[in-house]
């Protein structure tokens, strides 16, 4: 095949009365046909490498009008094959195929120009990845530098607008979204390159396509009925998070306020009338308050597989809705972190006579095990239940009251470093920075183990020094603490075990190899104790119950959409904004007076000016007592539906308490006499039971 005795179009196999679709839909075909021929052995290959890039330079040259034109009067083919090569490289597995030929091209006739200089789409986007990171980690590491601004952020710099607007052009298509069909590149880069995109947006894409058909064409009903609001009211329609840096790219959504095709309000773009179905709902059996975890274990398991919504009613009584529901997943979040249950990381210094419950600062992460441990079966069983709970609140919209730790989220949304070299799918994610943030006292121990290491391995790397030297240096090197104190390591005693930080667990101790408990840590093996401990913490030990866990998870919808956001945003997600917050503002133009207020209503501000009032954990109570759950959404009040309203209570004096519907956040307030009096009778109804309706 040569280009002298062969045309563009006998090379792609086209006609040349063949249109543009019909050309690339040829160049296809050629491009995978050489790909399947790569994946023989040598000798079994009958397409030769410099025929890749004449394929290339053919649809190069047909691709465009002009190119094709002068081809036409002239015979001149394309020498450069930039864009045809950066097309194949959204194919990842043609990137070591277009690597292969580039390297090849400057001993073949068929020379691209300046092939060193030619780059693939997947080579900027690593790029900009390394960038990415390097910009975060220059944050974290130098803080001072961005004194000014607590919230600087590089983010907005990575974001594309253009890959940004052409992905919300997607999932605005009801055809694409109720048949499934978005392009594999959405994946690849929500996935890969998740930096391009604003958080609002991979929520978006996260909502239309983790879920399944059925839930996403209730998600495009429900956002047309979200049009038809925003519309009488003459807005837009608000993104999900509640985030103003794609308010813009969502003005397609706008619609009329009527029908009348010459009102000046109506709209370029018609929403029509239509209704495929509705989300169905399933009421399960009585729950018993007293085996929440039995009965939501049994429950879980049962409906893990459908999409249907879940909605509770709790034995002997008769609340049903959003209200019950909502109490019914606060209950599990309750329960799950229980000291007796064994499955969160703790320490023994905390009081545990003064609460039941893991209270840790850094937030829960699985308590390693051996993988043996009889009592694992039962440990497991409950992971299970987490994963399925965790996933049923993403797909209901539903929030989790849990301190979860970063490195907990983590290993849910980032991919393993090893790839396949590993049978563990988490397996490189966490390291020693994750050991700090999870237990500081451990991690800051190992941190000075490995400025240790890092001193061994300098004199021993050091070319100017005899053995004997090396020797002697490496015996004298001690670990220094914060305080500039220094102790021998054979002094520490130290051995090959893991030890919990908990007496509670079930064990003492856990050899990291074969009679661990009598192999003593010196500076010769330092190296392998840390090595060993970080991966029994973080991969060994916790193994069987992150198997459990996304067991659980993928029987709702897979975990890899999870991919799509860092592990801040997933907690965002999962958790919300676990310590609310609102300004005067907010409180103005997200809680809707009613029946009997009105903003003016001297009740009405008092109700306002005590909400402003509210500590940390007041706020908590109050957000709990009102939606059922004690975290706001992303995006706060402004994005909680629906709307919070608080109507006056008739009927009612000083010695009166306050209600609310919990299903539709309303809450029912009595028209005190004094701020003081208000404050003192809401948050007694936010710590007793019974002033709900439902």
């Amino acid at each position: 095949m040569a280009a002298s005795t062969s045309t563009p179009y006998d090379i792609l196999g086209a006609a040349k009365t063949d249109k543009d679709y019909a050309l690339r839909v040829a160049y296809r075909a050629r491009i995978h046909e050489y790909k399947n021929d790569r994946l023989k052995t040598p000798e079994n290959r009958k397409i030769k490498p410099e025929n890749f890039r004449l394929i290339c330079r053919a649809y190069e040259t047909l691709s465009d009008h002009d190119k094709r034109k002068k081809y036409h009067l002239d015979g001149e083919w394309i020498q450069d094959t930039y864009q045809s090569l950066s097309s194949c490289s959204t194919d990842l597995d043609m990137i070591p195929i277009i690597n292969e030929n580039i390297q090849q091209s400057s001993s073949s006739n068929l020379t691209l120009n300046n092939p060193k200089d030619v780059c693939t789409i997947e080579d900027i986007l690593q790029l900009l990845g390394q960038l990415y990171y390097l910009s975060n980690t220059h944050i974290q590491t130098n803080p001072h530098c961005y004194h000014s601004d607590e919230n600087f952020s590089f983010d907005n710099y990575f974001y594309s607008k253009k890959l940004n607007n052409k992905l919300l052009q997607q999932i605005q298509d009801s055809i694409i979204i109720a048949s499934s069909s978005l392009p594999i590149w959405t994946e690849w880069l929500t996935h890969s390159y998740k930096f391009l995109y604003p958080f609002e947006t991979r929520q978006l894409y996260f909502r239309t396509t983790s879920f399944g058909t059925s839930r996403s064409i209730v998600w495009l009903q429900e956002r047309r009925d979200e049009l038809i609001r925003a519309a009488r009211t003459g807005g837009l329609l608000r993104p999900l998070g509640g985030a103003t840096t794609t308010t813009t790219t969502l003005s397609s959504f706008r619609v009329a306020s009527n029908s009348n095709e010459n009102s000046s309000t109506t709209s370029n773009v018609f929403v029509p009338e239509f209704r495929l179905g509705r989300l169905k709902i399933d009421r399960a059996t009585p729950i018993d308050r007293e085996h929440i975890l039995r009965d939501a274990m049994n429950l879980f398991h049962y409906h893990a597989k459908s999409k249907a919504k879940l909605e509770i009613q709790f034995l002997n009584e008769e609340g049903t809705g959003d209200g019950p529901t909502l109490e019914f997943y606060a209950l599990i979040a309750n329960e799950l972190q229980k000291h007796s249950l064994g499955l969160w990381w703790h320490h023994d210094d905390y009081e545990h006579n003064e609460t039941i419950y893991v209270r840790k600062l850094e937030g829960l992460f699985p308590i390693p095990y051996a993988q043996n441990d009889e009592k694992l079966d039962v440990i497991c069983n409950y992971f299970s239940l987490i994963g399925i709970y965790f996933a049923k609140c993403l797909l209901d919209k539903y929030l989790i009251d849990m301190p979860l730790s970063i490195g907990f989220l983590k290993l849910l949304c980032m991919k393993s470093k090893y790839n396949n070299d590993s049978n563990i799918w988490y397996d490189g994610i966490l390291d020693i920075n994750d050991l700090i943030d999870i237990e500081p006292s451990r991690g800051k121990f190992f941190q000075q183990l490995y400025q240790l290491i890092e001193k061994r391995s300098k004199i021993l790397n050091d070319i100017n020094k005899t053995n004997e030297e090396k020797t002697l240096l490496c015996s004298q090197l001690k670990i220094e603490n914060d305080q500039h104190e220094s102790v021998d390591l054979e002094h520490l005693c130290l051995t090959f075990v893991y030890s919990p930080p908990s007496n509670t667990y079930g064990y003492q101790s856990i050899e990291l190899i074969p009679n661990g408990s009598h192999i003593d840590v010196t500076i010769d093996n330092v190296d392998q104790y840390v090595k060993l401990s970080l991966d029994f913490i973080f991969c060994d030990g916790i193994r069987r119950q992150m198997d459990a866990f996304r067991n659980g998870f993928n029987q709702v919808f897979s975990i890899e959409h999870l991919r799509c956001f860092n592990p801040h945003e997933l907690k965002l997600l999962l958790c919300g904004n676990q310590w609310p917050s609102w300004t005067l503002d907010d409180l103005l133009n997200y809680i809707e007076p009613s029946h009997g207020f009105t903003r003016e209503s001297a009740g009405f501000t008092k109700f306002l000016n005590v909400m402003l009032e509210l500590d940390g954990l007041e706020r908590k109570s109050v957000v709990q007592f009102i939606t059922g759950c004690s975290s706001l959404p992303p995006g706060g009040l402004a994005n909680l539906r629906p709307r919070l309203a608080v109507a006056r209570k008739v009927e009612a004096d000083d010695n009166s308490y306050p209600s609310v519907n919990t299903c539709y956040h309303y809450l029912k307030l009595p028209d005190y006499s004094s701020q003081e009096i208000l404050k003192v009778r809401l948050m007694t109804a936010c710590k007793e039971r019974g002033f709900y309706f439902n």
